[in-house]
């Protein structure tokens, strides 16, 4: 009795580490649905390939390059918690699934990104303004299907039986002393060896790691920016420019294997102080966008169409809307390309983009199954 107790704790404790300590990745799982939108800090300078953005869950960093009627600049992006190794993250906490089953829709409020931009323009009177934004954005609600979390819960049942008889077979391994001081390693091998050599503890796994990496039925996202515009070289000249904060849902209309139909909400406030009076001083405006989003993607494009209506608050001869569409093209796991074409804000704004993006992984974005 007294063996079978001593294994079976020394035996829990190495399952709480085997990825930790890196003895095998039979126990994690990589996560393959991380992207990155448009930044905040770009979105917040009317200089992003879509005003709206779908929420998404990000890589640890992320960089920007556009170029743009008028405009150019660059953006980055990074998400702190994924440069922090966290074997707590568990695929259970970061899918939002609680121990009685239900879904925590709040999981994924902990991975906030931050986002810095810079974008240079060239306004109709001739001189330069240089712009530097920061953005923050985070998922607010994140909902799974009903379905998806099932498949979830039947999985993690059929892992559990397995590690427990695993447990139960190492117990009773004659080889395995539980008063030697390299046991741990022991039962790490042996764990080892029985979890990659058992099909259906692999086919589970597999399952759960595709219900993780499923994209949600709905999500509402959070994010805001802080703009600051240098009106010429000199950096007592800064003003602050553009304060805003918004809101994006995106509910999954349509899934067939690899191909997806997004339609995507935004209300946004914004104070701008970017226009100027008949005194050429700049003037207050608050501001009102709200407008919808339809994106298809298939594979590796996607493709949409959006709508932005913007309502100065305070001056409705200044209201003007957005109407662009815009494609984008995964060309590796970790690089995009993406364009635009449309009719900016303001008055004949033609939107012409291209731009590109590239994202790095920290290497803790995977998570442990229990």
């Amino acid at each position: 009795m007294k063996f079978t107790t001593l294994v079976i704790a020394a035996a829990s404790v190495t399952l709480l580490s085997l990825s930790a300590q890196a003895q095998t990745d039979t126990t994690t799982i990589k996560l393959s649905d991380l992207e990155t939108p448009s930044s905040p800090a770009f979105v917040l300078l009317d200089a992003a390939p879509t005003s709206i953005a779908r929420p998404m869950t990000s890589k640890a960093f992320s960089a920007s390059m556009l170029s743009i009627v008028n405009q150019n600049g660059g953006a980055v992006e990074f998400t702190p918690y994924w440069f922090i190794k966290n074997s707590k993250m568990t695929a259970a906490k970061y899918y939002g699934l609680k121990e009685n089953g239900k879904q925590n829709v709040f999981a994924q409020a902990k991975l906030l990104a931050i986002s810095f931009a810079m974008v240079n323009s060239t306004p109709a009177s001739s001189y330069n303004v240089s712009n530097l934004s920061l953005g923050v954005r985070t998922t607010l609600i994140r909902a799974n299907k009903r379905a998806s979390t099932q498949r979830y819960s039947e999985s993690l049942i059929a892992i559990n039986k397995k590690l427990a008889s695993f447990i139960d077979s190492i117990a009773q391994d004659p080889q395995i002393d539980p008063l030697s001081p390299n046991k741990n390693a022991l039962i790490a091998q042996k764990m080892a060896k029985l979890i990659a050599a058992d099909s259906s503890y692999q086919q589970a796994r597999a399952k759960i790691a595709g219900v993780v990496n499923e994209k949600p039925l709905f999500t509402l996202e959070l994010a805001a920016g802080y703009n600051v515009a240098f009106d010429s070289t000199d950096f007592k000249a800064a003003r602050t420019a553009r304060i805003g904060t918004w809101i994006n849902a995106d509910y999954l209309a349509y899934q067939n294997a690899s191909t997806y139909l997004h339609l995507t909400g935004l209300a946004r406030y914004i104070y701008d102080k970017n226009s100027k009076n008949s005194e050429a001083r700049y003037v207050n405006n608050d501001c009102f966008d709200f407008g919808g989003k339809v994106e298809l993607e298939v594979g590796k494009f996607s493709g949409g169409a959006e709508y932005v209506k913007r309502l100065y608050l305070d001056n409705t001869s200044q209201n003007t809307e957005r109407i662009a569409a815009n494609i984008r093209y995964k060309i590796s796991a970790d690089f995009y390309v993406n364009g635009t074409l449309g009719n900016n804000f303001g008055k004949n704004a033609l939107l012409t983009l291209f731009g590109f993006q590239w994202t790095i992984e920290s290497g803790n974005e995977k998570v442990q199954i229990k």
